[in-house]
């Protein structure tokens, strides 16, 4: 699948699981993963040129070999459990290293010539990355960075490849200039297609679902969800019903109980509604859900609005404990044109 992302300066922004990056105009997100401790991010050119990034927790604990050694490690890890863990930073010439071999010996079985430089270790982000970067030419080239993040604590490596005629250059030094590893103040940045949203960090993504039409993130977070959809051709979806009642309809509000209101963000007027979960299957499966965190979740709220210069529907719907709706904060933090 292949679908143009866009933003309001027509640059291609991309977040996802804590990645956050912006590219040339016109570039498309053509492959994701879910997990967030390891996975990777694809986006391609209207071109020969794409950018991958691949991302895994960095694994400080060490390996005890006897019985002595692990009860060494527990006693310890017992007397630092209030300290927050200090990472010794990976070696990243290892990696590297790692990576650059199997891509010679790639090339080398199509016959192609492989050569590649590796620049010294640097510090960046006022130390809390440590980074190398590095390029490759065989059967293509490729202008790349892997760094460790001290705040995260995950090892990032990102390229961009494209062919000898390319201008990889300009574009390594666009996604280098601007991507970032984690959220901040607790929220993290999910952007793609024409969906730019915010999610505090707690909720962890469950499901997605990427098609032209319609567009779903699942988080949770405990016995709390949290959904943020986005439908496309909305002037065909609302020919013969107001949005509130197409709506209503498509996520199977209750049919009675539900408060609404409005509210304004971005120019549109946003309907919100509010209601008790007061089905006897569903409160067991929000008690099942949300037993152990604490977080039985038997109140729902929902958001949704028109955006015409985009001509989409921006829904959000949540369930959660009394006092917990967010639904505000993440409809002020959405951007729809």
């Amino acid at each position: 699948m292949s679908t143009k992302s866009v933003n309001t300066s027509q640059r291609t922004r991309i977040g996802w699981q804590g990645i956050t990056l912006t590219l040339p105009p016109d570039w498309s997100l053509t492959g994701i993963s879910t997990e967030r401790r390891a996975g990777y991010i694809k986006i391609d050119s209207p071109g020969t040129m794409f950018v991958q990034i691949r991302w895994e927790k960095a694994n400080n604990r060490p390996q005890p070999k006897s019985l002595h050694d692990w009860v060494k490690y527990g006693i310890s890890q017992f007397q630092n459990r209030t300290r927050p863990a200090e990472m010794e930073p990976p070696d990243l010439g290892v990696i590297l290293d790692r990576y650059l071999k199997e891509a010679e010996k790639r090339s080398h079985k199509q016959k192609e010539e492989f050569e590649s430089k590796a620049k010294s270790e640097t510090t960046e982000q006022d130390g809390e990355r440590i980074a190398r970067n590095f390029q490759w030419v065989g059967g293509g080239v490729g202008q790349g960075k892997i760094w460790f993040c001290r705040h995260c604590q995950r090892i990032v490596m990102a390229q961009v490849v494209g062919r000898s005629k390319d201008d990889i250059g300009a574009v390594a030094s666009e996604l280098f200039s601007t991507i970032r590893d984690h959220g901040e103040e607790g929220w993290q940045t999910w952007a793609l297609y024409d969906l730019y949203a915010e999610v505090p960090e707690k909720f962890q993504l469950e499901q997605h679902r990427l098609m032209s039409g319609a567009l779903r993130l699942e988080f949770r977070r405990g016995g709390m969800s949290l959904m943020i959809e986005r439908w496309g051709l909305a002037n065909v979806l609302l020919r013969n019903s107001s949005l509130e009642d197409w709506y209503a309809h498509m996520v199977d509000l209750p049919r009675k109980g539900v408060e609404k209101e409005e509210t304004e963000h971005a120019g549109h007027t946003v309907v919100h509604f509010h209601w008790n979960i007061n089905d006897p299957l569903a409160r067991l499966r929000a008690i099942r859900d949300g037993f152990f965190s604490q977080t039985i979740s038997t109140y729902g709220s929902a958001a949704v609005w028109h955006c015409p210069a985009n001509n989409k529907i921006f829904g959000i719907r949540m369930h959660h404990p009394y006092g917990e709706n967010i639904v505000p904060q993440v409809v002020e933090r959405c951007r729809c044109h």
